[in-house]
């Protein structure tokens, strides 16, 4: 995993993604929004965070996308803003 995640959420959400059970590598956005729904962050901010996720723009979350989902939604309902949906993360 990319050094932005601390390996101590990597094994938390890797452990989330599987049990959410990924089809070649991917998750649904049903399968996703089950398991983000949990954060307890609200439909609006999970809205913005699928956005900001789904780099690829094809529907789906890889484990690296799910990672990101989960890390905004958390910081969200921590306080912290998210960045702005219109201008998505860069990716490198």
């Amino acid at each position: 995993m990319e050094d932005w995640l601390p390996g101590v959420f990597f094994n938390e959400y890797k452990l989330q993604f599987d049990r959410a059970g990924p089809v070649n590598g991917r998750l649904s956005p049903d399968k996703v929004r089950t398991v983000l729904m949990g954060t307890g962050a609200s439909m609006a901010t999970l809205a913005d965070v699928w956005e900001l996720a789904d780099a690829d723009k094809n529907g789906e979350l890889d484990l690296e996308e799910f990672c990101l989902a989960m890390f905004l939604s958390m910081q969200a309902q921590a306080g912290a803003q998210l960045p702005d949906r219109t201008k998505p993360l860069p990716r490198e």
